[in-house]
This record gives C-alpha cells, structure tokens and sequence, in this order.
C-alpha cells in the first residue's frame, strides 16, 4: 500500500493519469480507514492533495484565463475536460480545498474516519466514536409512497439509461423501477440475499452514463452526495437522484451541493416507515435530483 500512496504524478508528462490518480488515492483512503490503518491513510490524503495540486497547475497552465484559447499549446476548457478526463467543477473544488491545505486536509481525515465506520468527537479530534452500520438501525426500507414519488416524478427527468441503485437493501425500489421499464443494476453494502458485497463510495460505475437513484444511509448521506458529484463532475455517471429528509435542506455544510441540484421533489407528506406502527410520523422527505441539465423549478407533491 504505502509504495500506491506515495508514487509521484508529473502531469506535464502524462495528463492522462490524473483521474487515475486520484481515483487510486480515494481507494486507498477508504481501504486504509476502514482497516484502521491511520498513518496510510493520511499518507494517501497527502498524495491525493498532492495529485489536486499538480491537477490545477496544469489546468492554469493550459487553460489561462484571460488569454485565446486557441493560441498554439492553449487549449478550450472542453478540451482539457477531455484531455484529464475531469470537468471544469472539479477542478474548482480542488482549487477551493488546496487554498487552505490544512483545514481541507483535517476535512479529509474526518470524511475518511466518518466513512470507515468511525467519527470524530467534536471536542476532541483524536477520539473516536463508533456510527451505526447499514445492516443495523440505518436499513429503511423506502416507503411506498416514496416509491412511487420517484417512478412518477424522478425517472422522467433523469438521462435515458440504466440505472444504479447501490444502496438497493430489500430490492423494492429496484422492482418499481424495472416496472417503469428502466433497467436496473442493483449493489450494496450489506446484501439480503447472495450477492456479493459492494461498496458504493469505493467502486467503479457499472456501465458508461448510468444514473444512480437510491435511498441512501441516512449517517453516510454526505459521503453519498460527495461520490456522487464527483462522479458526475468526471462524467462517470450521467445524473443522480438521492431521497434524504426535508432538514437536510438546512445543513449549511450542503449549500453548494444543493446549489447545484437540477430539481427538487418535495413529498409533503411525513411517511409511515415501519408497517403496522400508529402515530403521526415526524419527518417529511424529498428526492433531490443532480445532472448536467438547466435547473428546474422545484415540485411539491401532495400524499395521493
């Protein structure tokens, strides 16, 4: 691991290998965190930070702003999207993060411990508290009427395609989605049946431009939005579509993620999550939808 973690990128060489790179980084991170193997870990949060350095040098210098685009060894913004194979918004997000390297770093070793099962304290950084597993109190089954919000109202603005559902648990969003004739590749983490297990935030999209649709874990949504923006900054997936609860929308960390949503589903409605209970049920949810189409405006669904 620590040979992966510490091999140097010239981008002025071979810019081809920059998302490469950073992908094996990201990998590495997450295995490394998961093993509790702290010390590599942070080394390939350097390397990964190393890697979105040599990204925005070479993009500042092929792409200068303020100067022709076509001028001999400049190149268009589409060209050097295609070239490292990365869109412009990652690259601004790597410009945003190296800007203050040690705050961005200690944001990546707290994202990493949050996604390896472990988070750190708010008082006390070095200390450690275990989150609930998917396979634990965090396995929601999605509601029906959630269900049904998405077939009718979420698949008609996704891209044409497969879809990816890598959260699927008992497989009945998966059903409705193959009933509205979308086919379906179906992952996740802990399975209920005898599929291996796939680990969303560190595997390779099935098939070129899917779209993922799923109901996410509710202690690692942020890590779900994340992967998911950065797949569709590197054009890895074709748009996005995740359920969360309507007070995520005030979560000041998510303005920009939220910011760029294409579309927002709001279902006013607070949905019975657990069959047989009785009572008023305390949360309202909605699907929020990311592409690389013009924004919509929002739509608010009364319960049917």
């Amino acid at each position: 691991m620590s040979e992966l973690v510490t091999a140097q990128l010239d981008l002025r060489i071979a810019p081809t290998k920059a998302r490469q790179a950073v992908d094996e980084a990201r990998r590495i991170i997450s295995i490394a965190a998961r093993m509790n193997r702290w010390r590599e870990m942070e080394a390939a949060i350097d390397a990964l930070i190393r890697y979105q350095q040599q990204i925005v040098e070479w993009w500042d210098d092929h792409v200068p702003v303020g100067k022709p685009n076509r001028a001999p060894g400049f190149l268009s913004a589409a060209e050097a999207e295609q070239r490292i194979a990365m869109r412009q918004q990652a690259i601004s997000r790597f410009r945003s993060g190296i800007a203050d390297i040690d705050a961005y770093r200690v944001r990546l070793i707290r994202r990493a411990r949050r996604e390896g099962g472990l988070e750190a304290d708010s008082e006390d950084p070095s200390s450690l508290r275990p989150t609930p597993g998917r396979d634990g109190p965090d396995f929601w089954p999605t509601p029906v009427t959630l269900v049904d919000a998405c077939v009718s109202h979420v698949l008609p603005v996704l891209p044409s395609g497969t879809i990816w559902e890598p959260a699927c648990g008992d497989g009945r969003l998966v059903r409705a989605i193959e009933q509205a004739g979308r086919q379906v590749y179906a992952t996740d983490l802990h399975p209920q049946d005898d599929d291996a297990p796939v680990d969303f935030l560190d595997c390779i999209p099935p098939v070129d431009m899917t779209c993922v649709v799923t109901n996410p874990p509710y202690n690692n949504s942020d890590a779900f939005i994340d992967r998911c923006l950065t797949l569709l900054d590197d054009r890895a997936i074709a748009g996005f579509a995740l359920l969360l609860r309507h007070d995520h929308l005030q979560a000041q960390s998510r303005v920009d993620a939220f910011n760029r949503a294409t579309c927002e589903i709001h279902c006013n409605w607070r949905p019975i999550w657990i069959d047989g209970t009785e009572g008023q049920p305390r949360w309202s949810f909605h699907w929020i939808v990311w592409t690389d189409k013009p924004r919509r405006a929002p739509r608010y669904l009364a319960a049917s």
